[in-house]
């Protein structure tokens, strides 16, 4: 493909979009496989960044590299973004190295280390929210309530979500 040029263009963003349909989060077995997914995505984000700080002595190819997958109850789907930042004249290597990651974590998977500290975080972060319960606004609450209640999930508060996600993450493995 051949990219528009101009004198001001500083970089060139390339976003790739998938949609599938939404995997209901009705039971503590797929709040388990979302937990996965999550922890995958803290993963991959984390190596990017390690690889980011790894080109010494020459610019990396990539400003930013994403991937994200999230439900979304405005496209009624869920939607798998992989976005690629970089200067134009890097472009086909920065997409390179984004396909490259994460063919390399379908391929090699997680380490047990990256696992115990992902999962740490994400659950460090869901007992912070259940702490904090009664200072979400109302409106934030409400939100939430009609996107689960649109895409199908199990609406609990934070409280419970927290108690679910506990139960959850025992049965995450690196199987």
């Amino acid at each position: 493909p051949v990219l528009f040029q101009h004198s001001l263009l500083e970089s060139v963003q390339l976003s790739v979009f998938a949609k599938v349909p939404v995997d209901p989060v009705i039971s503590i077995d797929a709040l388990a496989n979302s937990l996965m997914v999550r922890i995958a995505l803290s993963a991959l984000q984390f190596r990017v960044s390690a690889l980011y700080n790894s080109y010494v002595g020459r610019p990396p190819p990539f400003s930013i590299i994403e991937l994200d997958h999230s439900d979304s109850g405005r496209e009624g789907c869920a939607v798998t973004t992989f976005s690629v930042t970089a200067e134009p004249e890097c472009c086909d290597e920065a997409v390179r190295v984004g396909a490259l990651e994460i063919r390399r974590l379908a391929a090699q998977g997680l380490s047990a280390a990256e696992m115990r500290r992902f999962l740490a975080a994400l659950l460090a972060d869901s007992e912070q929210l259940a702490l904090q319960m009664d200072r979400v606004p109302s409106v934030d609450n409400l939100d939430f309530l009609m996107e689960s209640d649109a895409l199908g999930h199990s609406v609990m508060d934070q409280i419970q979500g927290n108690d679910a996600l506990q139960l959850a993450a025992r049965k995450v493995t690196l199987e």
